[in-house]
């Protein structure tokens, strides 16, 4: 059965997830409470840890029990957690909110894709209609961000706490979004045999098919490549003198071009097939990085836009193709399980990341990055465009 409604709610219910007014000075504010990057990279390898430990427990709760409760619950925790932030100002402190902040992101990530496709109904099943349901998702959260990121960059002239209030009331806006949102029926797996739901999951994504797995893995490490820009960004805009003014509507810039792209990806598949954007979205991260890693410069600044389009392509492109090859009834697990790899793997090179930048400066860790981006463009990104030209020329296949 259709739900319109469920994707109009889900829209905004994303929109308030995504609307972080922290986010575009956050590495700064971290640095301001005295933390290293060392410090800093840490504390984002307990998030991501967290989440990598808690992800696949509420992808399967919002499976077996409710994509509505299982939303509600992470919109309650996403809002305490932004109201407890203003009061973090150690370390442990810091962690601690971490922690908090990732069992809500747990809750949400996953189910929130799981609902938009069960809100399609048998409209799902039109490759069209989905990609472009994904690509409006998409387009809700990155104007989040931009709209967050242009009112960040007018609150941090006043101070940080100015930023910090804003973003503890517009955290506890998902919550009202998803109080109206209609529970979709779904078929669920067998609630007496957790352990061979569990089986059935990770053989449809690793066994059954070559081309699901190496889309996989391709989301977790192309979603990686981009993702650390959002840490290390900052610190580079820094070094090269641009004022924390700026931040804002540079941040703003970057994060609509991810909507804008998401939105045209289905057309600009139409045209030219996947094969040219699956090599944007593995070599795009690597100019960025050596553009970067050449030196501090305006022209490693706005280089920067090219890990968005990067990100703006990945999350359709790839995610509509990993979301309709998987079941309905674990859809929301196999999403988690996608979230988990991405965390876990995060969690565990973040640090080191840190510690590099610490010890051998920001550029040469920068061009360490750009050669990790290629290798794995030549170890998982080409396999899948060899496996894509072979099956389906114009387009990611369905099984």
């Amino acid at each position: 059965m259709t739900h319109p409604r469920n994707l109009r709610l889900l829209w905004g219910y994303t929109f308030f997830s995504w609307f972080l007014v922290i986010i575009p000075v956050i590495v700064p504010y971290y640095l301001s409470l005295g933390l290293s990057m060392t410090q800093v990279f840490q504390v984002q390898a307990v998030f991501a840890f967290s989440v990598a430990l808690f992800e696949i427990p509420t992808g399967y709760l919002s499976d077996m029990w409710s994509r509505k409760k299982t939303l509600l619950v992470g919109a309650f925790l996403l809002g305490l957690s932004f109201s407890l932030l203003p009061f973090c100002k150690a370390f442990t402190h810091l962690i601690a909110y971490e922690i908090l902040i990732a069992l809500a992101h747990s809750f949400i990530s996953g189910t929130d894709v799981a609902l938009l496709y069960d809100s399609l109904g048998a409209r799902s099943d039109d490759r069209q209609v989905a990609k472009n349901a994904l690509a409006n998702l998409q387009f809700s959260a990155v104007s989040a961000e931009s709209v967050a990121s242009v009112l960040s960059g007018f609150l941090v002239l006043l101070s940080f706490r100015h930023v910090l209030i804003a973003q503890a009331l517009g955290a506890w806006l998902p919550f009202v979004f998803g109080l109206f949102v209609i529970e979709p029926k779904i078929h669920r797996m067998n609630p007496d045999s957790h352990l061979e739901n569990f089986k059935r999951v990770l053989r449809h994504i690793f066994l059954r098919d070559r081309t699901l797995r190496l889309i996989f893995l391709n989301l977790t490490v192309f979603g990686l490549s981009t993702f650390f820009a959002v840490w290390v960004l900052q610190k580079y805009w820094q070094d090269a003198g641009i004022p924390l003014a700026w931040f804002g509507g540079i941040w703003a810039v970057f994060n609509f071009s991810v909507g804008v792209i998401g939105k045209f990806t289905h057309r600009l598949e139409e045209r030219w097939g996947p094969v040219p954007l699956l090599i944007v979205i593995g070599l795009s991260p690597a100019v960025a990085y050596f553009a970067m890693g050449w030196g501090l410069s305006l022209l490693g600044v706005a280089s920067g836009i090219l890990f968005y389009v990067s990100r703006g392509l990945c999350q359709v492109l790839l995610k509509d193709g990993f979301n309709w090859r998987v079941p309905t009834e674990f859809r929301a697990t196999a999403n988690s399980l996608s979230s988990l790899m991405f965390r876990l793997t995060f969690a565990m090179s973040a640090p080191l990341v840190g510690w590099s930048i610490d010890r051998y400066g920001m550029l040469w860790s920068l061009r360490g990055m750009g050669l990790s981006v290629l290798l794995a463009f030549v170890l998982l990104m080409i396999p899948l465009i060899r496996d894509i030209a072979r099956k389906a020329p114009k387009g990611i296949p369905h099984p």
